[in-house]
């Protein structure tokens, strides 16, 4: 699996050189959150699961880096990002302009605990990675914003997944091995079922750090624990990527996303 590039030649040039370099070159706003490799993992997660043509909805989408990296894998996707801050939805669009896809992933400045009910229904799937920090909150507002973590901040995202979801899409979502306890109660009376887990783990031999989770609306609940994936590895000349992580997702052979 990798980026779409086998039609480079028909992009104009500028589009080209953008979508080679991502997930370098997006614009986000001066004291931001800074996306990392979960918004990439994520989008690399959720293209086994895409079926094209397809709808795809991301809540909380910040500057667009996952949905944006979901239509470049799979680019026969329409899709819409939802987010609260003004500022990264402009970054958002201006990031979708850049990489040519304007014309099929859109942004609006909406708040997922106010979704217009217009929406309901409508896609195949959501993707998400919800703010999980519970520290002492940063100085940026636009940062307290990305991160500051509700006691009910998964309940919300799963009801508004739910909400957007038809009947048996698909809801991708990417947290820490310590929520999924709080995952399996939120989806309890959501008709969510918990389909795939996916560990993640930055050396092998280690506690996960991120688990990639699949939920199906009008499913059962009976997940499959995958195998681990292993990110890094230390040999000779040092700490490198591993195959399967490559495999995996294609971005992660970038030295500007750590683990």
């Amino acid at each position: 699996m990798g980026p779409i590039l086998s039609d480079s030649q028909l992009l104009p040039g500028p589009v080209s050189r953008a979508r080679r370099n991502f997930p370098r070159g997006l614009f986000q706003p001066p004291g931001s959150y800074r996306f990392g490799l979960d918004a990439l993992l994520l989008a690399a997660f959720a293209s086994r699961f895409v079926k094209n043509p397809a709808c795809v909805a991301e809540l909380g989408c910040g500057c667009g880096a996952s949905l944006l990296a979901l239509a470049l894998l799979r680019p026969g996707i329409s899709g819409l990002g939802f987010e609260r801050e003004t500022e990264l939805v402009a970054a958002a669009i201006c990031n979708g302009a850049l990489l040519g896809l304007d014309g099929q992933i859109g942004f609006r400045a909406m708040d997922i605990e106010t979704l217009d009910s217009t929406c309901f229904n409508k896609f195949n799937i959501v993707i998400a990675n919800p703010p999980w920090s519970k520290g002492r909150p940063p100085a940026s507002r636009l940062r307290r914003s990305a991160l500051a973590m509700q006691a009910d901040t998964l309940d919300l995202f799963c009801n508004r997944a739910s909400r957007l979801l038809q009947n048996r899409g698909r809801f991708c979502i990417i947290l820490p091995p310590g929520q999924l306890c709080e995952l399996a109660g939120a989806i309890v009376s959501l008709r969510l079922g918990l389909r795939q887990i996916l560990p993640i783990a930055s050396f092998s031999g280690q506690s996960a750090k991120r688990a990639l989770c699949l939920l199906q609306k009008n499913a059962a609940s009976d997940p499959v624990i995958l195998p681990a994936l292993t990110l890094l590895e230390r040999t000779a000349s040092g700490i490198k990527w591993t195959e399967a992580a490559r495999n995996f997702c294609p971005w992660t052979g970038s030295n500007d996303i750590c683990s």
